[in-house]
């Protein structure tokens, strides 16, 4: 929603120095009703365009900003510098097995955390460890966990296993 408004409000002050300058070329020059309809048709026509990509630019920007994302602000890119791609920013995220380790220790801290268990029961399966998600549900059930739904969510996330990911955890714990 910021992003619209700064868009808007770019907009009102275009809008604003083109009817001032078309008045002074009305008085100044003289000219006529229909070419200050045409001029003022495509103006309009390419203020709508240019909002249009602004907006669109700013829903494929995943910056933290929308205010800057609209704006096209962020950090300027000059020689030497990487520009940051989607696959950089994946391997800036931690690993499944930073994931899951902080997990351990906070439940290791807290065991009455049913979401907790949950959410470990669940990345277990991811990764397709299932006797370790089997401990965690039972924790999780133990501590008020709907066990039916917990199991669906489980099956859910073991039929969308990524048994890489157990490979990496397995060469991270070593």
């Amino acid at each position: 929603m910021e992003a619209f408004t700064a868009v808007s409000a770019m907009l009102a002050a275009a809008t604003a120095v083109f009817a001032v300058t078309l008045y002074w070329a009305v008085r100044k020059f003289g000219i006529g009703r229909r070419d200050w309809i045409a001029a003022s048709v495509v103006f309009v026509w390419c203020a709508g365009t240019g909002a249009k990509m602004y907006l669109d630019s700013a829903a494929q920007t995943s910056e933290a900003d929308p205010l800057a994302a609209a704006l096209m602000l962020g950090p300027i890119q000059g020689p030497g510098t990487a520009i940051a791609t989607p696959s950089a920013k994946r391997e800036a995220l931690p690993s499944v097995a930073t994931l899951i380790g902080g997990l351990e220790e906070r439940l290791e801290r807290e065991p009455a955390d049913p979401k907790g268990w949950a959410l470990l029961a669940q990345s277990y399966a991811f990764i397709g460890n299932t006797a370790a998600a089997e401990q965690a549900i039972v924790h999780a059930v133990e501590f008020g966990a709907n066990e039916s739904e917990l199991r669906a969510r489980v099956d859910g996330a073991s039929r969308d296993a990524h048994p890489e990911a157990a490979g990496r955890l397995a060469s991270a714990d070593q």
